[in-house]
């Protein structure tokens, strides 16, 4: 209900003081009785100058909703107050005024806000030139009263500047934060992408692994339990590895911890991929992987490291035979990834591996091609140093 009403109408003490305002600015075209040094209204003045200033209290009030509708009503407002010759006084014009000619700068929209600049400007010299304490100047210093109405309108006019250019401050300063919020915003959403494939990663390479070990130990161990029991001591190993790695991988989630450094992973860590895949079963064939240098930036060896886990996954669920092939090429300006494997029989659903390694392949300007060719999955990915 407050954000509601905050929408609508803006800070509290904003609120407050417009309307104070506006009833005191009101209620004075009710007195009969003219103030100091303003010429008396007629009957027909006063009741021009009590309607309009309650419309532009009212409009003040809710053009935080409605920005470019109530300036419209106010630009009239003002012009009917001109044409009507109502207000002469600073007071009940110009704190007003001001205030319109900041809220102009600072909330209307680019459309329409030059319409509104020149409304403003041109509706303060048509005020200021027929001003009658300025007409009233004798008739020997006629250029003399001239040269003062336009001083009036010249000085009238810096002061609208300045408060336009308070409005253009606060609406640069609104902008700017309003974008830190959608660059917030948008770094929340690459991180929960970027944490879902990495979960991915984890969770569909160690339960392939996994799984693949317990049927193996099924089989084994009523003939050979020795192998069996060292099938299980690798799931009780591969799994403590997975949860290890998903918890430093969700400690950026939590806010009084940095980052895991186990959530990290390096060249030397994608030894241990291609250990832990063949001991889980898999017939891989690998060239190249001891060309990788153990100084590419940590973001590359990181990304190395998830193609190449998600390359032995499916090699691993999918290859016929469980057999692949793991070639790695380096060269000065990219490292170069191809991994190819027979097709099984039925083609599974591709799931969301293919597309984790093409968005990391493409974060670091990187390229992946996918093709089969005869009854060949090939997979190549492309990444710059």
């Amino acid at each position: 209900m407050i954000e509601r009403l905050n929408t609508w109408v803006g800070h509290p003490l904003r609120l407050f003081i417009i309307v104070a305002l506006g009833v005191l600015f009101t209620i004075s075209f009710l007195d009969p009785h003219p103030t100091v040094g303003v010429p008396p209204l007629t009957s027909t003045q006063h009741i021009i100058g009590f309607v309009v200033y309650l419309t532009v209290t009212v409009a003040l009030c809710i053009h935080p909703k409605y920005p470019d509708a109530t300036m419209g009503v106010i630009a009239c407002s003002f012009t009917a107050l001109l044409v009507a010759q109502v207000a002469s006084d600073f007071p009940r014009v110009g704190i007003p005024l001001l205030y319109v000619i900041y809220l102009a700068s600072a909330n209307c929209n680019p459309r329409w806000r030059p319409l509104w600049l020149v409304w403003i400007l041109a509706g303060i010299a048509a005020a200021e030139m027929m001003n009658d304490k300025l007409l009233d100047a004798d008739a020997q210093n006629y250029v003399s009263a001239w040269q003062l109405r336009v001083t009036a309108v010249v000085i009238s006019w810096i002061i609208v500047g300045f408060f336009w250019q308070l409005g253009g401050v606060a609406r640069r300063r609104q902008a700017e934060h309003q974008a830190l919020q959608d660059r917030a915003e948008l770094a929340a959403i690459v991180e929960r992408t970027r944490i879902a494939r990495e979960m991915h990663d984890i969770v569909a390479h160690n339960l392939s692994a996994v799984i693949a070990l317990a049927d193996g130990a099924r089989y084994t161990n009523p003939t050979n339990p020795e192998v069996g029991t060292e099938a299980l001591e690798t799931i009780a190993a591969t799994s403590r590895s997975a949860l290890k790695q998903m918890r430093g991988l969700l400690s950026v989630l939590r806010d009084n911890e940095g980052r895991d450094a186990d959530a990290v992973f390096n060249i030397a860590a994608i030894r241990g991929l291609l250990y832990d895949a063949r001991h889980a079963g898999l017939d891989v064939h690998t060239s190249g992987i001891d060309t990788l240098p153990d100084d590419l930036p940590q973001l590359i060896q990181t990304t190395l490291y998830r193609i190449i886990q998600e390359l032995l996954t499916n090699m691993l669920k999918y290859s016929p035979g469980q057999r692949g092939q793991l070639t790695v090429e380096t060269t000065e300006k990219h490292v170069t990834i191809t991994a190819t494997n027979r097709l099984p029989e039925h083609r599974p659903d591709p799931g969301y591996g293919i597309q984790g390694m093409r968005e990391r392949a493409t974060a670091l300007g990187g390229a992946t091609q996918v093709r089969t060719d005869n009854n060949e999955f090939l997979v190549k990915v492309e990444i710059p140093r």
